[in-house]
């Protein structure tokens, strides 16, 4: 389908073209340009192999893959729009889209988002937030990003981790929000309660224990505070269990075995989906914050820390801010953590954990 949305001008025998909403330029030679301005002047696809033929004078087998191959680069550029709906997502009331080149790709990548898979099939046609495209190209998976490239690596392992990664980015970029807090977050009964953490130190591995338990899913890795009230966006994106994780999670996570292992950063992991019943789907007031720390030679236990160590841990977990602010949104930030109640759970045992943890959600 044709994208009115891009501009092409004239460079000797060739075309630059560029999306009006992007920053990249993309150069077609003679022949690009001839194919391209068959395609933009309505000549149908069947038919532009043959002029290929007539005018370069070469076999129509190779004029046929090499429309395809043009046809399929201009699609992951953004040039022209693909007519595939089933292929929409959405995240917190954003729309995207991910075209996956081949069967193998859609497999690999499939796992990671297709719970976000717009229920509509996307007939609302609303616009996309953000287009995705992973293909195949000379022993490599490359990763588009609206028409720019992001990945490019020889394990498909990188462009699965690439795809997750931008669906987080899209939820930084595209909503409105205060603070970002490493944190995974679960909720019950209207409320939820934020695990703020370095790597490591369990809150994933916690959450998913409490997931088990049939609390609510909010978000993991990420937490995007929103406005005044001080809610939690929902971010249900798949949770990275590392393989430290799985003797303890996969007697509680039935399906957790049957997930491929993947490489993230060079370690181990699953992408586990929680069930879709368990996911928030309204921000979320935040009733506590609970700092795990995983000790296993230790016991374990829970304290109650102050609002100066709860802001200095929140500090590192790390977190951000959203600029500019101003000095009234700091006050309010400190009285939000003044206001809630703050633990420090130090994690020997998992089961005796997520019990001290289910008796703060469901205070």
């Amino acid at each position: 389908m044709k994208n009115s949305d891009v501009y092409a001008l004239p460079v000797d025998d060739g075309l630059v073209l560029m999306r009006r909403d992007s920053v990249h330029l993309y150069a077609l030679n003679e022949s690009g340009r001839f194919v391209w301005e068959q395609f933009q002047g309505g000549v149908p696809e069947s038919e532009i192999p043959r002029r290929m033929v007539e005018r370069y004078g070469i076999e129509e087998d190779r004029a046929r893959q090499d429309f395809a191959a043009a046809k399929w680069e201009w699609e992951v550029r953004g040039l022209i729009d693909i007519d595939a709906p089933d292929r929409q997502f959405r995240i917190a009331g954003l729309t995207f889209r991910v075209f996956c080149q081949t069967e193998e790709i859609d497999a690999a990548v499939g796992p990671v988002i297709d719970h976000l898979r717009a229920a509509d099939g996307g007939a609302d046609n609303r616009r996309s937030a953000m287009d995705l495209a992973v293909f195949a190209d000379d022993g490599h998976f490359v990763v588009y990003r609206d028409g720019a490239e992001t990945c490019r690596a020889r394990d498909i392992d990188a462009a699965v981790e690439k795809v997750a990664s931008h669906v987080v980015m899209l939820l930084f970029e595209k909503t409105r929000w205060l603070m970002s807090i490493h944190a995974s977050v679960a909720a019950h009964d209207g409320g939820c309660v934020l695990f703020p953490a370095a790597t490591g130190s369990g809150k994933s591995t916690l959450t998913a224990a409490l997931l088990a338990r049939g609390y609510t899913y909010v978000t993991d890795d990420f937490a995007l505070i929103e406005g005044d009230e001080f809610t939690v966006l929902p971010m249900p994106g798949a949770m990275m269990l590392k393989s430290g994780s799985w003797p303890v999670l996969e007697p509680l996570l039935g399906d957790l075995a049957t997930i491929e292992t993947r490489l993230r950063r060079g370690q181990e992991t699953r992408y586990w989906i929680p069930p879709k019943a368990q996911h928030a789907t309204q921000p979320m007031p935040v009733k506590a914050i609970v700092f795990p720390r995983y000790a296993p030679e230790s016991e374990t236990r829970i304290d109650r820390v102050s609002p100066v160590e709860a802001l200095n841990g929140i500090i590192k977990a790390p977190s951000s801010l959203t600029p500019p602010i101003s000095g009234e949104e700091v006050e309010k930030i400190r009285d939000w953590i003044v206001s809630i109640p703050a633990y420090a759970l130090q994690i020997a045992d998992l089961t005796e954990a997520a019990d001290l943890a289910e008796d703060i959600l469901r205070s």
